[in-house]
C-alpha cells in the first residue's frame, strides 16, 4: 500500500455490527447498492489526523472491515488515510481504495460462491428463504430467524428442528453433525481444528416462550488439544474462562449420567479461584472418566446433545406444565461463540428500549468480560446504567452506541417496547454488537402506561396497539395501596433486600412451598409470600398468584422478568444481607430474629427493607394526588406523579375514544372488558357486541383457539353478548367443531361446555338443531369431567388436570337429578329430546345420552311437588318463560 501523503489518520476506532453470512454476501454484491433492510446499520469509524484534536467520523462498508481492522494496525491506518483523501475527492486515493477492495471483494465472492449448505426439514440455516412456525423452529429460532432476514447482527446459526429432535439418535447425529459442517463453512473455521477452531454455543429453546427453562451450552468443542489455540486467538485468561466454562459443563453433566461429584470438585465448580489449577484438576477427571470428551471436538458436542435429551426427559412433566399441556419438543440452535471474555472492552448483556421500571429513558444491565448465562441466571449481579441519549453512553459501550438507533425501529416492529439480549466484543480497534434475541419487554404498571403513551405519542404505536400493552395487573399495581408512615414505628426490621418493584409495599404471610402458597391463597389469606433459596423455572407458574416473592439467592433474570410481567412484588438476594434458611419452615437474620411459616411480613419496596409484623394501610398515594389531596411530596415524587396522571388520562381517553373495530384482538377485548370498561357495563356489552358484528369469525376462532384457565374471563365476555349472538356463536362454534371433528380439549378446552351451562333461555334452544344441542351437551359432560378431576388435583394445577383428562378419555361422571336442572329450559323448550339424543355422534360420552335420557324423565325426577321450596324455581323459570307449570307426571 502507498504513503498516504500528508493527510494522515492517527488514530481511529471502529463501530460496527457482527459480521455473519447475509452480511458478507452484501459485501460480495459491492458496489451494488445494499438493500435497505429495517436492521441494517453501516459501520462508522471515528478518527482524528496527524496533527489535529478534531474527532471526525464516516461510514464505511463491509469490505472495508477486514482491511481497517486488520492485525497490522499501521496498515489500517494507512488504509482508513486513503479512505478519507478519496472522499474527499483525490482520484489516486480512490484509485487505490478500489483496486484494495477489488481484491477483498473478490475474495468474498469466492467465499460465498463456496456455500454449499446443507438444508432440509431438520437442518435450517439461518438464511434459508422457507418460512417455518415456532413448532417447528422455536418461539427463539424463529425469532432469529425474521432479525436475520431484517438485517440485524444476529451472528451465524443453523437450526436443529424439533422434529429432528424426535428423530432415532443415527439420525440426530447426521444432522447435528450437518448443522456442525454449515457452521463450518458460514465461519471459515472447523470444529476441534487447531489452526481456525470453531467454538459453539448450543441453545436449546421450545415452541412457546419459556425463558431459562431449557440448557444452553457455550464454549462447546474446546478439547484439550484445542485450548492452547486459544490462548494464542484470545489470550491466556479468557481462553481460560472459555475452556474452564466447558469443563465445568461436562463435569456437570457427567455426575448427572451417575458419576457423583468429590467435595473438592463440587467447591471447584462453585469457586474456581486459580483457573490453572482448576483446568488441571478438571482435565484429569474428566480424562478418567471419558477421554474421548477432551479428544474428540464433534463427539465433545453430540454428548452435550445426549445430555439435553436426558434434560428434557426428566423435566418432561414441568415442560408439559409450563407449554399448557401440549406435547413439544426443543429445537437447537447451533450458533458461533462470540467471546465477551477477551476483556473490559468485551460484554454480554441485556438492553432495554425503556426502563422497565419507570417507561422513560433506556437501560442496560452488563458486567465486563463474562458470559451471557452469568447475567441471565443471576449468577453474577448485573451492573446497571440508564441513559437518555445515545452519546452517553458512547465512550464506555461502544458497540452499544452503534446499535442503539435500532431499537425505535424494533419498537415499531413489535408495537411494544423490547429487550435485547446481547453481547459485545472487541477485536483490536473493532467494537462489535451481537444480537442474541428480542423480546417484547415486561414492564412495572408505571413503566407500562407511561412508555405505552409515549410510543402513542411517538408514532411508534398505532391507537389500537394502545390496550394490549397495558395489562389489568399494571393498574393493580399502581392503585396499591401504600403502608401508613407511622406504622412502620409499630414494625420489626428484619433485613434489607433487593426490590425489582418501584415504590411497592405489602403485608403478608410467609410460606416455604410453593404448594403451601398456593394452598394459602385459595383458602382466602389475602396477601401470600413465597420464600425460597432459590427459584427454578417450575416456580414460575406460582408467581401471578402469590403476592411477594422471597429469594435468599440472587435470582435469574428470568425470575425479575415474570415478577415484572405479573406486578409481583419481589425481594432478591436476601442472602447478601444476612437472611439464612435454618430449617425447611424457617429463616433467621444477623442478629438471630425468625420467620417462621405463617408469621406475618411486611415489605416496603420504597425502604427496601423487610420487616417482621403486619402494617396499616393508607390508601394509595397515586390516587389521592388525582383527587387533589393535599400530599408532601418531594421534586421528584411530583415529577413522577404529575408524568403518570398525564398517562393515565391520556390512556383513559384513548381507550374511550376507540370503537369497536378498532380493538386488535380478542385478548384487548377481554382485557378491556375486565379492566378499561369495568365501570361502564353497558359500554363493555356494546363493545362486546359490535365486536363480535364485525369479527364472527375471529370471535368463534378465539374462543376455540381458548386455553385451560380462562374460562371465568371468557364467561364474563360471553356473558355481555345478546340472545341473538351468543345463539350465532354458538351455532356457528358448534358447527365448525362437527366439520372439523374438535371436542374437549381440542375446541377450545371446554369452553363451549362452560358456555352452555349458562342459564339460557328456551328461545336460545329452540333456534338451535339437533345436532348441534346434541354436541353442546356432549362439551357441558366433558367441562364438568375437567372440573371433576380439577377439584382432585387442585385448583391451581391447570396443567395437571390437562394431563390427567388425556390419559383417562373414558374417566366416567356420575350424574344426578340436580345435573338435569342445569338444561330445565332445554326440557320446557319444544325440542324432541329424543331426535337430539339420536344426534349424538358415535364417539360421544355416554354420560351424554344418559343426560339426554334423564330429561325425558317426569318433572317429579328433578322436583319434588310436595314441598314448594323445591317446585317454586321451576314456578319462576315457567312464568318467566310464559309456559304453563307442568304436572309432576309430564315428561
Amino acid at each position: 500500500m502507498p504513503d498516504c501523503g500528508p493527510l494522515e489518520v492517527s488514530d481511529f476506532v471502529l463501530r460496527a455490527n457482527y459480521p455473519n453470512v447475509y452480511s458478507r454476501m452484501a459485501d460480495a454484491r459491492w458496489p451494488a447498492p445494499a438493500e435497505e433492510l429495517p436492521g441494517y446499520r453501516p459501520a462508522r469509524v471515528e478518527y482524528r489526523l496527524n496533527g489535529s484534536d478534531q474527532a471526525e467520523q464516516i461510514p464505511v462498508r463491509g469490505v472495508d472491515i477486514p482491511i481497517l481492522n486488520n492485525r497490522d494496525r499501521k496498515l489500517g491506518k494507512r488504509y482508513l488515510s486513503l479512505l478519507v483523501r478519496s472522499r474527499q475527492g483525490d482520484s489516486s486515493a480512490l484509485a487505490e481504495v478500489n483496486r484494495i477492495l477489488k481484491i477483498q471483494q473478490e475474495a468474498n465472492r469466492r467465499f460465498c460462491d463456496q456455500l454449499d449448505l446443507a438444508e432440509n426439514d431438520h437442518v435450517i440455516p439461518h438464511f434459508t428463504s422457507r418460512d417455518f412456525s415456532c413448532e417447528e423452529v422455536s418461539h427463539k429460532g424463529l425469532n432469529l430467524l425474521k432479525l436475520s432476514r431484517q438485517g440485524y447482527p444476529v451472528p451465524d446459526f443453523c437450526i436443529l428442528s424439533t422434529g429432528s429432535f424426535q428423530c432415532p439418535p443415527e439420525d440426530r447425529r447426521d444432522h447435528l453433525r450437518q448443522a456442525v459442517q454449515n457452521l463450518e463453512q458460514m465461519s471459515g473455521r472447523q470444529l476441534g481444528s487447531i489452526a481456525q477452531p470453531l467454538i459453539l454455543a448450543l441453545r436449546y429453546a421450545m415452541p412457546s416462550y419459556i425463558p431459562g427453562l431449557m440448557p444452553t451450552y457455550l464454549n462447546a468443542g474446546i478439547t484439550a488439544a484445542v485450548f492452547p489455540v486459544l490462548c494464542g486467538i484470545y489470550g491466556v485468561q479468557a481462553a481460560s474462562k472459555m475452556y474452564y466454562n466447558n469443563l465445568k459443563n461436562l463435569r456437570m453433566l457427567l455426575a448427572h449420567e451417575g458419576t457423583p461429584l468429590a467435595p473438592n470438585i463440587a467447591a471447584l465448580l462453585d469457586k474456581p479461584g486459580d483457573l490453572t489449577e482448576a483446568i488441571e484438576l478438571l482435565e484429569k477427571e474428566i480424562t478418567a472418566l471419558d477421554a474421548s470428551l477432551l479428544e474428540d471436538a464433534f463427539y465433545q458436542v453430540e454428548f452435550l446433545d445426549r445430555c439435553s435429551a436426558g434434560f428434557f426427559t426428566a423435566n418432561r412433566d414441568l415442560i408439559f406444565t409450563l407449554s399448557h399441556g401440549r406435547a413439544v419438543r426443543p429445537a437447537l440452535i447451533v450458533q458461533q461463540m462470540i467471546c465477551t471474555v477477551r476483556g473490559d472492552e468485551s460484554y454480554p448483556g441485556v438492553l432495554y428500549s425503556r426502563n422497565p421500571n419507570t417507561g422513560r429513558k433506556m437501560m442496560v444491565e452488563t458486567v465486563r468480560s463474562i458470559f451471557g448465562e452469568d447475567i441471565m441466571t443471576g449468577t453474577v449481579q448485573a451492573r446497571v446504567t440508564e441513559f437518555a441519549q445515545r452519546d452517553e453512553i458512547k465512550e464506555r459501550f461502544p458497540a452499544l452506541f452503534h446499535f442503539v438507533p435500532s431499537l425505535r425501529v424494533l419498537e415499531k416492529e413489535f408495537a411494544s417496547t423490547v429487550t435485547a439480549e446481547f453481547a459485545s466484543e472487541t477485536v483490536r480497534h473493532g467494537h462489535f454488537f451481537a444480537l442474541l434475541q428480542i423480546n417484547e419487554s415486561e414492564l412495572t404498571g408505571r413503566a407500562a402506561l407511561v412508555s405505552a403513551m409515549d410510543m402513542f405519542n411517538e408514532t411508534l404505536l398505532p391507537k389500537q396497539k394502545v390496550p394490549g400493552l397495558v395489562k389489568p395487573f399494571h393498574f393493580r399495581q399502581i392503585m396499591s395501596d401504600t403502608i401508613d408512615e407511622d406504622a412502620f414505628d409499630e414494625l420489626d426490621f428484619f433485613a434489607d433486600g433487593y426490590s425489582i418493584l418501584p415504590r411497592s409495599a405489602i403485608s403478608a404471610r410467609v410460606y416455604f412451598t410453593v404448594e403451601e402458597a398456593l394452598a394459602a391463597k385459595k383458602n382466602g389469606e389475602t396477601g401470600v409470600c413465597l420464600c425460597q433459596q432459590r427459584f427454578s423455572p417450575s416456580d414460575m407458574v406460582a408467581i401471578g398468584t402469590v403476592d411477594v416473592i422471597f429469594s435468599l439467592d440472587p435470582a435469574a433474570i428470568h425470575l425479575v422478568t415474570t415478577c415484572r410481567g405479573h406486578g409481583t412484588l419481589a425481594f432478591l438476594d436476601l442472602s447478601s444481607y444476612g437472611v439464612r434458611m435454618v430449617d425447611p419452615t424457617t429463616m433467621v437474620n444477623t442478629n438471630g430474629q425468625e420467620i417462621r411459616q405463617g408469621d406475618w411480613i411486611t415489605v416496603s419496596s420504597k425502604r427496601k427493607k423487610v420487616y417482621r409484623g403486619k402494617a396499616r394501610f393508607t390508601p394509595a398515594r397515586f390516587n389521592k394526588y388525582r383527587q387533589g389531596v393535599p400530599l408532601e411530596l418531594t421534586p421528584r415524587e411530583e415529577e413522577v406523579f404529575r408524568t403518570l396522571e398525564a398517562a393515565f388520562d391520556q390512556y383513559q381517553e384513548l381507550t374511550g375514544s376507540l370503537k369497536a373495530d378498532q380493538v386488535e384482538n380478542y385478548v384487548d377485548l377481554v382485557k378491556m372488558v375486565q379492566m378499561d370498561l369495568r365501570t361502564e357495563p353497558e359500554k363493555a356489552a356494546e363493545m362486546v357486541n359490535q365486536w363480535h358484528d364485525f369479527f364472527a369469525e375471529g370471535f368463534v376462532s378465539a374462543v376455540l383457539s381458548s386455553d385451560l384457565g380462562s374460562h371465568n374471563k371468557q364467561a364474563e365476555v360471553f356473558d355481555l353478548l345478546t340472545l341473538e349472538r351468543k345463539v350465532c356463536l354458538m351455532r356457528e362454534a358448534a358447527g365448525r367443531c362437527l366439520r372439523m371433528g374438535l371436542s374437549g380439549m381440542t375446541a377450545g378446552c371446554y369452553m363451549l361446555g362452560r358456555f352452555s351451562q349458562g342459564d339460557h333461555p328456551i328461545v336460545f334452544w329452540n333456534q338451535l338443531g339437533d345436532r348441534e344441542i346434541a354436541f353442546l351437551i356432549n362439551e357441558w359432560i366433558q367441562y364438568r369431567k375437567y372440573r371433576e378431576v380439577l377439584r382432585e388435583v387442585g385448583e391451581h394445577r391447570i396443567a395437571r388436570a390437562r394431563k390427567v383428562l388425556l390419559e383417562e378419555p373414558e374417566r366416567s361422571l356420575p350424574l344426578k337429578p340436580v345435573d338435569g336442572k342445569t338444561f330445565i329450559r332445554l326440557k320446557l323448550s319444544e325440542k324432541d329430546l329424543a331426535r337430539v339424543a339420536d344426534a349424538l355422534d358415535p364417539g360421544a360420552s355416554p354420560e351424554s345420552s344418559e343426560l339426554l335420557a334423564m330429561l325425558q324423565k317426569p318433572y317429579s325426577h328433578f322436583y319434588d311437588f310436595h314441598y314448594p321450596w323445591s317446585v317454586n324455581p321451576l314456578r319462576k323459570i315457567c312464568q318467566d318463560e310464559g309456559r304453563d307449570f307442568p304436572a309432576p307426571e309430564e315428561t
